[in-house]
């Protein structure tokens, strides 16, 4: 006995304001969504009107999106931050676009991946690449070590010389990975700009929201420019090594294996109006199988990438989980234009 399922891609999103008049919030948990009035945060987990609620797995408001022409910044825990970069500051410091007099987030160079206007470039090589904008309009690629961030530009090192390249010029910068530590208690944090990011909440009331940068910034926001919570601890632990591919398309030129936190072209993935930081992207029809010790639930959520968009005749397509042959959970129909869908599903027992 084995537990299918068809096509999975976890997410982080984050929560709405609800004060003034309060909006209510769904929680899921083990026992489903329950919709209530978010009051703050107690203890490591969300406050609502009717108490601290320990078990929880997401939370969610129903919040506009806010549309942004930005810049992105990518961080290597899977951050993806709409913004631009302060300019003039002596340290990394990052504004992000279209959200409610939020402050500047400081970050600290450790954790930068990538940053682009047009464009959020990948790495090629095992040196840190720099696309710069010339006089002439064309864009020159320097391959090197970016050194420092500067309030005027960022430093960078080639072969030839070091340089100073102001913000003016900078189109695209993609940074060498590091290894990164990883944050106890942080939750995945989605912002109504389409951003995400990781941060252990130290408080919040009906509001405010408070956090704890994994590189030990706090750094605070109102609960107005959140869309959804996501907890990491116990949920984003299965990578694509926790799952046998027993079905796949045919490949052809094009490789279709599953890619975890990326879709199967290589872009981030984009399920509605956001960036999901976690997540496994795969092309239909995909089956990933695993086995389960015991009986529990299990909670997905499923969507269809953004990068369907330019296909020439994108189809509606159907995410199920299976249990022994049984169909557990099955999310209809949908395409590109459909918001992401949690799927809650118990699990009768091992297989």
């Amino acid at each position: 006995m084995n537990l299918f399922t068809i096509l999975l891609l976890f997410g982080c999103q984050t929560l709405p304001n609800s004060a003034k008049p309060p909006t209510p919030v769904q929680v899921w948990s083990a026992a489903g969504p329950t919709s209530a009035v978010w009051q703050g945060w107690e203890r490591g987990a969300p406050r609502l009107e009717s108490g601290r609620v320990a078990e929880w797995w997401v939370v969610e408001w129903e919040h506009p999106a806010v549309a942004t022409e930005a810049w992105k910044l990518a961080l290597g825990d899977g951050s993806w931050l709409p913004g631009h970069p302060v300019e003039g500051a002596e340290e990394p410091l990052w504004q992000l676009a279209g959200l409610v007099e939020a402050p500047a987030m400081p970050i600290d160079p450790l954790w930068f991946s990538a940053l682009g206007r047009e464009h959020m470039p990948t790495m090629d090589g095992e040196r840190d690449q720099l696309w710069v904008r010339t006089s002439a309009g064309t864009l020159d690629q320097l391959q090197g070590y970016w050194l420092d961030w500067a309030g005027d530009g960022l430093r960078f090192e080639t072969d030839v010389k070091e340089r100073l390249i102001p913000w003016s010029q900078v189109e695209a910068l993609a940074v060498f990975p590091e290894k990164l530590p990883r944050q106890k208690d942080a939750v995945w944090v989605q912002l109504v700009n389409g951003g995400v990011f990781s941060a252990q909440i130290v408080d919040a009331d009906e509001e405010s929201m408070q956090f704890l940068l994994p590189w030990g910034k706090t750094w605070s926001l109102p609960v107005a420019d959140l869309l959804r919570l996501r907890r990491r601890q116990g949920m984003e632990e299965w990578g694509t090594q926790s799952w046998q591919v027993v079905e796949e398309p045919a490949a052809g030129i094009l490789d279709w294996t599953p890619q975890q936190g990326r879709s199967v072209e290589g872009r981030p993935l984009r399920m509605g109006k956001g960036v999901w930081a976690q997540g496994i992207g795969v092309h239909v029809p995909t089956v990933l199988q695993r086995e389960t010790p015991s009986a529990g639930t299990f909670l997905v959520t499923v969507g269809v990438d953004m990068e369907v968009r330019h296909f020439r005749n994108p189809q509606p397509v159907r995410f199920q989980v299976l249990f022994d042959g049984k169909i557990l959970a099955d999310s209809g129909p949908m395409d590109f234009s459909s918001p992401p869908k949690n799927l809650l599903v118990s699990v009768p027992g091992a297989g």
